[in-house]
This record gives structure tokens, C-alpha cells and sequence, in this order.
């Protein structure tokens, strides 16, 4: 359970948004683009075809000043989690997720000229300490147990605009567990490609909005049962075009070989 919490962890680091993203309005259409029509009836319609939703879930989503999130709720049938988030001169010190009735989790962030260099997630006397490393477009990501162990390492290669082009996990026996590589257009990731040992092990496609934010998530997860998942996400903003709450869909269906 350990080395899933810390995997989940370096992964989010690769791939999270800056959290203060704010618009002008001159850069966006009144109209924003929506997947609301092709949702009806618990299911959704796609090419034709009807799938029904295996789940429903609302994120909610409350801002500063600056436009850095202060707190995100999620809400599903299968529970709640909260997380509430510190700055410190706008930038992200710590986080505080709660998930349900269970004890909290903190996440605190430590920086050097500006780069994050250390994570340290702790939860009930647990502690997983995340370094980082910078060699020119290279960013080495190191996950430790409490005795200071690698448990995953995660290499990823960046172009010259800041974005990911891929990336490689190895386990703490040196086996390369997967490798990404990531798609993108106008700046936007449109896709990425999991491999492991050279053999697909899932094909994920995004699709966006006229805002830039993520309406649709599709793919492939390939394994003993490979299976098709969609996921759409539907908005709703503040007046300076944030996002106040998203309802996202899910839809999992099985594939035949």
C-alpha cells in the first residue's frame, strides 16, 4: 500500500497544472464549449453508440485572490475527500486531504531558487519523502520510505516549452515498470502511450474546450481483460472563467479479443 501512495504521489508531480491559472477576458468565447450533449439519461452516446455511466463524480473548487486553489471537494458515491492548501507568497507550502471519516493525510513542499527539491507525505506515524533532481530538461524524481530506501525512481525528459515528453519509472529491483510518451497540440496533451517492456499497456487521448480545459479522456487500458474507458468532464466557472465545479462521468466498457 506504501509504494502505491508514493507511485500515485511522483506521478501527480509530473503532470499537475500550475494551480494559479487565470484568464482574461478577452481570451475566451462567452460560449464555452461543453460535453452536455451527447449525457443523456444516465448514459452517454458516443458515434452512435450508448454507454451506460458506471460513476458520477463533482469536484468543487474555491480560490484566493491570486487564483490558487484554498480548497477542492470531491464528491462520488463512493465518499468525500477535501484538500485544503497553504501558500506562502503564492506559492504551495502544504496540503491537508481528508477522505471521508478517515485520518488526514499532509503533504509539505520544500524549494530551492525556486524549484521544488522535496515532498514529505505524512499520515498516521507514516512517512514517504519524494526528492527532486534538475540536470538541464531532465527531472529526476526519487521516492524513499521512512529508512530512506528508493522505492520508485522516475526519470522525465522535457521540451522547450516546460511540457513533458516522456518518462520512465523503475522499481527499487531496477525493473523499468513503465514508459510514457506524451503528445501534444497547440501546447495541449492530446495523448499519451504507457509501455512496459516494449508491450502497450494503455492509450490515453484528451480532447479540451475552447478554455483549454479538459472535456474529454479516452482510451485503452490493456491487460488480461483489456477494456475502453471515457470520461467527460462538464464545467462550471466563476466569472473570471476558473473553474468552479466540474461534474466528471465515467464509462468502462469491456473489449473482446
Amino acid at each position: 500500500m506504501i509504494k502505491k501512495i508514493l507511485l500515485l504521489i511522483l506521478l501527480i508531480t509530473l503532470t499537475s497544472c500550475a494551480q494559479n491559472k487565470s484568464m482574461d477576458n478577452k481570451d475566451y468565447d462567452q460560449k464555452v464549449t461543453t460535453p452536455s450533449d451527447v449525457i443523456r439519461d444516465g448514459q452517454v452516446k458516443i458515434d452512435e453508440i450508448s454507454y451506460d455511466i458506471d460513476e458520477i463524480s463533482i469536484m468543487e473548487y474555491i480560490y484566493d485572490e491570486n487564483g490558487n486553489i484554498l480548497k477542492q471537494l470531491r464528491t462520488s458515491d463512493k465518499g468525500t475527500s477535501t484538500i485544503e492548501y497553504v501558500y506562502v507568497n503564492n506559492v504551495l507550502m502544504e496540503d491537508i486531504k481528508y477522505v471521508n471519516n478517515t485520518l488526514p493525510s499532509s503533504t509539505y513542499y520544500y524549494y530551492e531558487n525556486g524549484k521544488l527539491v522535496e515532498t514529505r507525505y505524512e499520515r498516521n506515524g507514516v512517512e514517504l519523502i519524494t526528492k527532486y533532481y534538475y540536470v538541464d530538461n531532465i527531472k529526476t524524481i526519487i521516492g524513499l520510505d521512512q529508512e530512506g530506501k528508493a522505492l520508485h525512481t522516475i526519470k522525465a525528459y522535457f521540451n522547450e516549452s516546460g511540457n513533458i515528453v516522456s518518462s520512465s519509472t523503475v522499481n527499487e529491483h531496477g525493473k523499468v515498470i513503465d514508459s510514457k510518451t506524451y503528445y501534444y497540440e497547440n501546447n495541449l496533451l492530446v495523448k499519451v502511450i504507457n509501455e512496459e517492456e516494449d508491450v502497450f499497456k494503455s492509450i490515453i487521448n484528451y480532447e479540451y474546450n475552447n478554455l483549454g480545459n479538459k472535456i474529454m479522456e479516452y482510451g485503452i487500458n490493456y491487460g488480461e481483460a483489456d477494456n475502453l474507458f471515457i470520461i467527460l468532464y462538464d464545467y462550471e466557472y466563476y466569472s473570471n472563467m476558473l473553474p468552479k465545479k466540474v461534474t466528471s462521468y465515467l464509462v468502462r466498457t469491456l473489449l473482446t479479443k
